[in-house]
């Protein structure tokens, strides 16, 4: 699901990957925005839940790359890290919400 907007996530992710090493403390900051955006707004926006795990998945990349980066500004790097912990924090109690009901529909499906 997602369209554009996943084949979007996609390609940025693959790039994200590969340039890793090169990547300013400023990139990281807009890919932890544009992937956390991804990660928070899929349901409502359509993009399927494979590309949020996608979303989640380079987001926790960025987490190293953050953390052991040379920022001269340590202030940027704890707010990156700080905004990535709570996105997947927010994700995952969106998530556990809808665990009651899951377990409901897989029941439903064994007794059937």
């Amino acid at each position: 699901g997602g369209g554009a907007a996943g084949l979007g996530l996609t390609v940025l992710a693959e790039v994200v990957h590969a340039a890793r090493p090169a990547l300013t403390p400023s990139q990281l900051s807009r890919a932890v925005s544009v992937f956390g955006r991804a990660l928070a707004d899929g349901p409502r926006t359509g993009l399927g839940l494979g590309m949020q795990c996608a979303a989640a998945k380079v987001l926790v990349q960025l987490v190293e790359l953050i953390y052991a980066g040379d920022d001269p500004d340590p202030q940027r790097g704890r707010d990156g890290l700080f905004r990535v912990h709570r996105l997947i924090v927010g994700k995952m109690e969106v998530l556990a919400g809808r665990v009651p009901r899951l377990l409901e529909i897989v029941a439903g499906m064994q007794c059937a």
